[in-house]
């Protein structure tokens, strides 16, 4: 997977892009700081828009 949820502690959560380590960007905002259910859902989504990007050669929005 393209990106991956990390701790950070204190029960929050970060998405981070696994092909460069840095904190992944959803609309322009750092995903960090979140609950695990919301990183998780972030990172589902990112990872879809992902392999639709791998699979149609362009990008479907701006991530």
């Amino acid at each position: 997977m393209k990106y991956r949820i990390e701790a950070e502690g204190n029960a929050k959560y970060r998405v981070v892009d696994s092909d460069t380590d840095e904190i992944a960007k959803l609309k322009g905002q750092l995903q960090t700081g979140l609950s695990r259910q919301l990183a998780e859902a972030v990172s589902g989504y990112l990872n879809a828009l992902h392999r639709y990007d791998e699979a149609h050669g362009g990008h479907s929005e701006e991530h």
